[in-house]
């Protein structure tokens, strides 16, 4: 996972030309200098890569960073201000991020921390009259993700998620496309190749780590005895384990699910919808197996193997994931490039364009092309008037969908699902799965 990770993280460092703003842009005041002045929160090692990303961009000044662990925090702050040694803006480090959001002079905000925390911090920023950029998944559960797509749009903010395949990795458009312009003939099924649901958290407790607020880390989570497979100690390269336990996230389903379904929803043109049945798993493990309908008929399904999804129609089926497509017809190979010691006639770029001039040549349907994530919203930042490509709206929906599918395997239950109005349906379901227990004093702000 790690190398997929790095290799998405090359696709968001960019040196584009400079963002100059006009001052009738900012609400908060003209700026000295016209750049967008950006806070981080979370400095682990997804910000670092999404941090290069934007100060790649001689439109942007990061100026910020905020993390509850005294080590990330002094290396964040000391690497920017060496990045800026030879002429730049001041840069400040936080502890707590009401302070960075209390800085007028800061436009956007990044959201890098564990997934509890995204939506409390999300939804504060917006109030704050910040723009967002939040890793994905976008909230811990439902209603968070109801909370964030309600103040970006009463906060007229603009919020990207950061699920970057949309913009990093045409194969998944190209399959959308063939999928949308009805190439493989009526869809039928989805399948998503991701990991495992979440679990309940379970680690024996080890001495605390210097310097870590732990009780604000945990936050509006229940205070779980420190394990440094939660916040490892010191400045650590990986991605730590956290998404692993429900506490704090959702495991796979929400880890790659939230990359996976976004492009489900992409194919189905459902980016404002979601699944209106979601059937358990019959596997005894409930390691795989759960699977959801939507109102077009199609049935998307978890099954863990593998990494990437395939869209079935009644004609053929499209496999895309990271690097590797595979478009077959009538059961038989058409284009193909899973793996460059097998498939040495093509590569995936090379599939992508056959693809594209095969069958794609007149489409009615071509959807946006984006090549780079933070540019994408950069870009919105700057003209307000669009929203970015993995929107609140794109984000919060597909969010919706990783939780209702972390619900089937949490209560092993058959739930009916209205996605307009954001509730169970025909007597299934429970409300109090949509949400979650805050602790006192980390509770998701009033909207």
């Amino acid at each position: 996972m790690n190398l997929n990770r790095r290799t998405m993280l090359k696709g968001i460092v960019f040196a584009g030309a400079p963002l100059i703003l006009p001052s009738s842009v900012w609400a908060q005041g003209t700026k000295a200098n016209g750049k967008i002045r950006v806070g981080c929160v979370g400095m682990g090692t997804q910000m670092r890569g999404v941090m290069k990303g934007f100060r790649s961009n001689d439109g942007v000044e990061v100026v910020a960073v905020c993390d509850v662990d005294t080590t990330r925090r002094t290396a964040a702050f000391e690497g920017l201000k060496q990045a800026y040694k030879d002429g730049g803006p001041e840069v400040k480090a936080y502890a707590d991020y009401r302070e960075l959001l209390a800085d007028k002079s800061i436009d956007a905000v990044i959201v890098a921390t564990p997934d509890h925390w995204h939506a409390i911090i999300t939804v504060e920023a917006l109030k704050a009259g910040k723009d967002v950029y939040c890793e994905k998944p976008l909230t811990h559960n439902v209603k968070e993700a109801i909370a964030v797509m309600e103040a970006v749009k009463k906060y007229n903010r603009v919020l990207q998620t950061g699920s970057m395949q949309r913009s990093a990795n045409q194969e998944f458009r190209v399959a959308c496309e063939l999928v949308r312009n009805n190439v493989l003939g009526k869809l039928k099924t989805i399948e998503i190749n991701i990991g495992v649901p979440a679990i309940p958290y379970n680690l024996k407790e080890e001495a605390m780590e210097p310097g870590l607020d732990w009780d604000r880390w945990c936050g509006p989570a229940p205070k779980v005895p420190y394990n440094p497979e939660l916040s490892p100690r010191g400045v650590h390269k990986g991605f730590p384990s956290w998404r692993n336990y429900s506490e704090f996230a959702t495991g796979m389903i929400g880890d790659w699910g939230a990359h996976h379904i976004d492009i489900a929803h992409w194919g189905m043109d459902m980016d404002n919808s979601g699944p209106i049945e979601i059937l358990p798993s019959t596997n005894p493990n409930n390691t795989d197996g759960v699977s959801m309908k939507y109102a077009n008929g199609v049935v998307l399904t978890h099954v863990n193997k593998g990494n990437g999804l395939t869209f079935t129609g009644e004609n053929g089926s499209v496999f895309a994931a990271r690097g590797r497509f595979h478009l077959t017809m009538d059961g038989k190979d058409v284009l193909r490039f899973l793996d460059g010691k097998v498939d040495k006639t093509l590569s995936c770029e090379g599939a992508c364009a056959m693809a594209t001039k095969t069958f794609l040549k007149d489409a009615k349907v071509k959807l946006e092309v984006s090549k780079n994530h933070v540019r994408n919203f950069l870009d919105c930042v700057k003209d307000r008037q669009r929203k970015p490509i993995t929107s609140e709206l794109v984000g919060g929906h597909t969010a919706i969908a990783c939780h209702l599918m972390s619900q089937a395997y949490y209560n092993k239950q058959r739930m009916c699902w209205d996605p307009a109005a954001f509730a169970f349906t025909n007597g299934t379901g429970d409300p109090a799965w949509l949400g979650r227990v805050y602790r006192e004093a980390y509770t998701l702000p009033t909207i």
